[in-house]
């Protein structure tokens, strides 16, 4: 991806990953964020051609979310809940592939995408409109006892979000998504 489109007088290219993160807590499956779209492996595919003119995207065989969760051991069918940072192809796209899984998202992202008839800015038919919801207004503790917590970090969409993790040795993580894409940019 051209830099230049996420930094101000950047120049060159740049590879994204593009993550999902499995939380195992209180017997639950939490997936934070659910990655590219199975489809995106075949590059005849409809869904290929349409981000080809843009962006370059390449899914192996295999590394799609449903396969990811398989090396975990985990099935795919128990992921009780899905938190997406955002609502971009790269983030959502996998979200078919845990068709269980309740949807944790911000209300204003949820709009924001509801809004974007033209698909624009969000990949249209990413997320399943007959999935449970919770929407969002704001933090949330997704188990009620302060180790996985979602808050807003708005700036790269309307409704962005990022997950803090309190690890059991007492440290925290913060899977941020897009909320920053290099050290230089936060600072």
């Amino acid at each position: 991806m051209d830099v230049a489109a996420l930094i101000e007088s950047e120049q060159g290219r740049a590879r994204f990953p593009v993550p999902a993160y499995l939380i195992e807590h209180a017997g639950s499956v939490l997936v934070f964020d659910a990655g590219l779209h199975p489809s995106l492996e075949d590059h005849r595919s409809e869904r290929f051609r349409e981000l080809a003119p843009d962006i370059e995207c390449y899914l192996p065989a295999g590394a799609n979310l449903h396969e990811r969760l398989k090396l975990c051991d985990v099935d795919s069918a128990v992921v009780g809940m899905l938190a997406l940072s955002h609502l971009h192809f790269d983030h959502g796209g996998g979200s078919c592939l845990v068709a269980n899984a309740d949807l944790l998202i911000q209300r204003s992202e949820w709009q924001a995408a509801l809004a974007d008839i033209n698909g624009e800015i969000y990949m249209p038919g990413d997320i399943d409109p007959g999935r449970q919801l919770r929407l969002l207004d704001g933090e949330c503790d997704v188990f009620g006892d302060g180790r996985v917590v979602l808050f807003p970090t708005t700036g790269h969409t309307a409704g962005h979000q990022s997950l803090r993790v309190r690890i059991d040795n007492g440290g925290e993580l913060v899977l941020c998504g897009d909320a920053c894409y290099f050290e230089r940019s936060l600072r």
